[in-house]
Order: C-alpha cells, then structure tokens, then sequence
C-alpha cells in the first residue's frame, strides 16, 4: 500500500478520488484536465471517468479501468478508503 499513488480531483460540491496512472501507459491522472466527471490524461487522451473509474475513450478495451476510492471531508480533512476501493480490475489494491 505504501506505493499506491492516488489523486484528489476537485468537482466543487465533492472530491473524488481515483488511482492516479492511467491504464494505457501510466500517465499521471492528476495533470489531466477534468471535464465534467471525466479526466483526460495528459499523455494519450485516454478519458475516464472520475466516478466509475471506466475509460469512455478510446471505447475499446471495456476492461481498463482505474481504482476509485470514497472521500469524505472531516473538520477540513480529506479522507479516503484505502481499505475497500470500488473493484476495478485495471489497479491492483
């Protein structure tokens, strides 16, 4: 657990987090531009979706995905679930 890397997206009204490598070629999700509930990664224009964690484009390959994990806000504090992340096959926990 201690290499897992995960990135915090800011959607105003919620935080969403995901594992931060896309599935394609590892480009890193958190210098991607958010659209919507959606990141673009900055290397190969891969889109997944922040909530799903399921890549929209390219649309081949159903099966690539990212991790996503639940946040909560505590007294200012961003917290996540490491222990029970949304299965996604893409990521290993």
């Amino acid at each position: 657990m201690g290499d897992r890397e995960i990135a915090i997206f800011n959607l105003g009204d919620r935080l969403l987090a995901t594992g931060n490598r896309c599935p394609h070629k590892s480009g890193p999700l958190c210098d991607g531009i958010v659209t919507g509930t959606s990141v673009v990664c900055p290397l190969h224009a891969w889109k997944v979706n922040l909530e799903t964690g399921q890549v929209g484009r390219p649309t081949h390959g159903k099966d690539h995905c990212v991790a996503t994990y639940p946040t909560r806000v505590d007294d200012g504090i961003v917290l996540i679930e490491l222990a029970a992340p949304a299965s996604r096959t893409g990521e290993a926990a």
